[in-house]
């Protein structure tokens, strides 16, 4: 049986080992301006919570990242229950959001059936991450672009962990600054990113020269892996001090000091169009992922029309 959450103080007892697919996200979401998000729970026979799906609505659009979390169970029990969850919540949202997207599933084909079943189809996504675990950064990288690196560090440029209110101010109005000149990005209020610093599984950071604020990224950390969710450059303005690579460069090599054992960019955008993004972060020497979103688009005859373009 699946039932969707709209609350967390009605949630059932569970194990969060996912912050993807928390009850601290959920949380944190709840108390977030124009969020809305939606836990979908199944259970056993005898009631037990046996996984859970995190879905968080955003201006009439609800996104779903990775395929939630789930007790032991074999590949094919897995599939099943993620589809009766996504079942769950395609129904609860039908005639409240335009679409639903579904990203970062482990595997391309993961539970292809079910996404169809439900009337989802998929578009082409490329997913980044750098493996830690086998090489340290700067074993990864060219030797240019790391001298490069060096030279940035010789003016004075280094990255820091946010911990005090200055540091805060300096990360949120770089933040936010940088995602109202990118019209498809989105910057979240000022209390959803201090809930991530607060929590045990984010961090954020900022990037300065000679007390300047030029980048900024927000990490999550959970199930030994971490990805930047997001990040902030002042790239053009200072493009000798490289904000955008000290950035990355600086927070992945404290991420391999920690033994985390993969570093993944979150969002890397479509392979068949030009992706500076992608060009950027792949210098970092990290893997390339032909991977599948898969999207629902209301009305139906919206979403048959949109999928036409996408076979």
């Amino acid at each position: 049986m699946v039932t969707v959450y709209t609350s967390t103080s009605q949630l059932p007892t569970m194990s969060c080992c996912d912050f993807f697919h928390s009850s601290e996200l959920m949380q944190i979401y709840e108390q977030t301006m124009r969020h809305r998000p939606y836990m979908a729970v199944a259970t056993n026979e005898q009631g037990s919570v046996i996984a859970h799906l995190l879905a968080v609505v955003r201006n009439g659009k609800c996104r779903i990242f990775g395929e939630g979390e789930y007790v032991e169970m074999d590949a094919h029990e897995k599939e099943r229950v993620f589809g009766d969850m996504l079942s769950a919540v395609t129904s609860k949202l039908s005639g409240k959001v335009f679409y639903i997207e579904v990203s970062d599933l482990s595997t391309k084909m993961f539970a292809y059936k079910h996404f169809r079943n439900n009337k989802y189809f998929p578009i082409h996504w490329l997913q980044v991450y750098n493996s830690l675990h086998s090489k340290a950064p700067d074993e990864r990288v060219s030797r240019q672009l790391l001298s490069k690196i060096n030279q940035a560090k010789e003016m004075g440029v280094e990255t820091k962990l946010v911990e005090n209110e200055s540091d805060f101010k300096s990360f949120y109005k770089l933040v936010r600054t940088y995602y109202n000149f990118h019209l498809r990005k989105f910057c979240p209020v000022k209390a959803f990113f201090k809930a991530l610093n607060d929590s045990d599984n984010a961090q954020l950071f900022i990037t300065t020269s000679h007390g300047k604020t030029i980048g900024a990224a927000a990490i999550v950390r959970t199930q030994g892996n971490s990805y930047l969710w997001f990040g902030a450059y002042l790239e053009k303005v200072y493009p000798k001090l490289l904000p955008d690579f000290m950035t990355i460069w600086n927070v992945m090599n404290r991420e391999y000091r920690l033994s985390i054992r993969h570093f993944h960019f979150m969002d890397v955008g479509l392979p068949f169009f030009k992706n500076t993004y992608y060009d950027k972060i792949i210098q970092f020497g990290g893997r390339t992922v032909g991977a599948y979103r898969w999207f629902r688009f209301y009305p139906g005859i919206l979403n048959r029309i949109i999928s036409i373009f996408f076979k």
